[in-house]
């Protein structure tokens, strides 16, 4: 029989994003654009953001990955011209954290 052990491993626990500055909606005219924007702190390293969409909110349109505008993937979105009523949402998502030893034999 063999026993093998690996090296041990540093785990790092960072707080949960927060958004701290939530997007707020308006009333635009057909064909406008919105400017929406969040503020998110706790990211560590840093935070990777996507705007999403849904005609009714997810209830029978799935929210899906903005498309068209700019900003898609920043914390400050600027919608592509609207032509109906748009829900959009932002996700703040914490990066991966890299493993970078092997985990501890316990």
């Amino acid at each position: 029989m063999y026993d093998s052990t690996s090296t041990s491993a540093a785990v790092t626990v960072v707080p949960i994003p927060t958004i701290t500055t939530q997007p707020v909606g308006s009333t635009i005219c057909n064909g406008g654009t919105q400017n929406l924007s969040v503020v998110a702190t706790n990211g560590t390293p840093s935070l990777n953001y996507q705007w999403q969409e849904s005609d009714d909110n997810g209830v029978s349109d799935p929210w899906a990955s903005a498309v068209g505008g700019s900003g898609s993937t920043t914390n400050a979105y600027t919608t592509p011209a609207l032509a109906a009523t748009s829900i959009t949402e932002c996700r703040s998502v914490q990066r991966v954290t890299d493993v970078r030893q092997q985990p501890a034999h316990q």
